[in-house]
């Protein structure tokens, strides 16, 4: 039996293995009548006698209560008491996340961690049709929502994606069913990636993958970047490789990638993927020198189909500076230890009452969704690099631009 993906390429379905959890498992009902009945009370200890009903949608990793408010309820008293309510509510993870209001119904919606969280595997996510029939460039499975639904994005229209968070929270695995995902969507002709690892461990299982997916420096050897020079001579290299490509446009007269792969005198351009694990590693020895290539190719690189994933664990403004937020509208939050990295981060509180384990919030467009992020192991990711390097034809590595120093 195979896995069908989004263009068509079959995979073997014993490379990714079925999750044994059911989305029908994520909260039994005993819990979810026993954490609406802690809601209850806990505004009735407040004196707010506001309730009218609670409704669950169960997810993975924590679920949202829709709570219905009765008539005359005073919306702006009760955001008022939040932070004391939070702080009453006898459960881990929780935060009100939204007001609901429609016609004949006033309701709050509150977030609770589950006593047991469950994995999302990134089989799970590949076979929906919120990653297969979305009609996306580069699409990325994230993970599923705290309603329990799928979530997948488009990278490309993101067009760039920051992730922070704390130690062992889930960045690596976070980027691992990135980069599987695409590799799931693409064929090697349409996608090339540029992978760095200062810290020279997360990425290793990659170095099989072989050149079919990969771009590389002139004189590159190996399939991912570990050396800190490296790293700054390929972001000064991308730069170069992002005007080249602004050449190609302006001498056809188009305005971006897609218009250009469309012209049938044209060989096609493939997307660049660039995924940096550890951000601050490349700051703190390279300095401005690097934070100027990421922030360049930031603002200008989408148009040429060049897209930067960063993450770091040191979600500081020293690292993740204003002008380096300014260019990454999307974000991706783990569980970060104090509110004001969670600002750092997202512009707003909530990533430090995460639970870990996968448990992220994702930013985009405006809006802020708690998920529990898809997660593939290793042996997983092996079995997708081996058969995707044995499959992969003649196609060869994207060379770059020499890089001017």
């Amino acid at each position: 039996m195979e896995q069908k993906n989004v263009n068509g390429k079959c995979f073997p379905a014993d490379l990714l293995p079925e999750s044994e959890k059911a989305v029908a498992t994520f909260l039994p009902e005993e819990e979810a009548e026993r954490k609406k009945e802690q809601i209850a009370e806990t505004f009735e200890w407040l004196g707010m006698d506001v309730v009218a009903s609670i409704d669950v949608l169960a997810g993975p990793s924590a679920s949202l209560y829709e709570v219905t408010l009765k008539p005359g309820t005073n919306l702006r008293k009760l955001h008022g008491m939040e932070d004391d309510f939070m702080q009453a509510l006898p459960v881990k993870g929780s935060r009100i996340v939204k007001s609901i209001s429609s016609p004949g119904k006033r309701a709050i919606g509150i977030e609770i961690s589950n006593d047991h969280p469950c994995t999302v595997a990134l089989r799970d996510i590949l076979g929906t049709s919120a990653f297969a029939e979305g009609n996306m460039e580069l699409p990325v499975a994230i993970g599923r929502i705290v309603t329990g639904e799928p979530l997948a994005a488009d990278l490309a229209a993101m067009p760039h994606l920051l992730v922070g968070g704390a130690t062992g929270q889930g960045k690596t695995a976070f980027l691992n069913s990135l980069i599987v995902s695409l590799l799931y969507a693409k064929r090697p002709e349409e996608l090339k990636f540029v992978l760095m690892d200062p810290k020279g461990v997360e990425f290793d299982v990659y170095r099989d993958l072989g050149d079919a997916f990969l771009a590389k420096l002139p004189d590159g050897k190996s399939a991912v970047v570990t050396d800190v020079t490296t790293s700054v001579d390929v972001l000064r290299s991308l730069c170069q490789e992002m005007d080249i490509r602004y050449g190609l446009l302006k001498e056809v007269q188009v305005r971006n990638i897609k218009e250009y792969n469309a012209l049938p005198s044209r060989k096609r351009l493939p997307f660049i993927v660039v995924v940096v694990d550890e951000l601050c590693e490349i700051v703190l020895a390279a300095g401005k020198d690097a934070e100027q290539s990421v922030v360049r190719l930031a603002q200008l690189a989408r148009a040429v189909g060049i897209h930067l994933v960063i993450a770091t664990q040191r979600p500081t403004a020293n690292i993740i500076t204003g002008t380096l937020k300014a260019n990454f509208p999307t974000r991706v939050a783990f569980r970060v230890s104090s509110v004001i990295d969670s600002r750092t981060i997202l512009d707003e509180p909530g990533a430090h009452c995460l639970m870990g384990c996968g448990d992220l919030l994702f930013s985009a467009k405006g809006e802020t969704v708690r998920t529990q992020g898809a997660w593939v192991d290793v042996p997983e990711i092996t079995r997708v690099v081996r058969y995707v390097h044995a499959h992969a034809g003649e196609a060869e590595a994207y060379v770059l631009p020499e890089s001017c120093r």
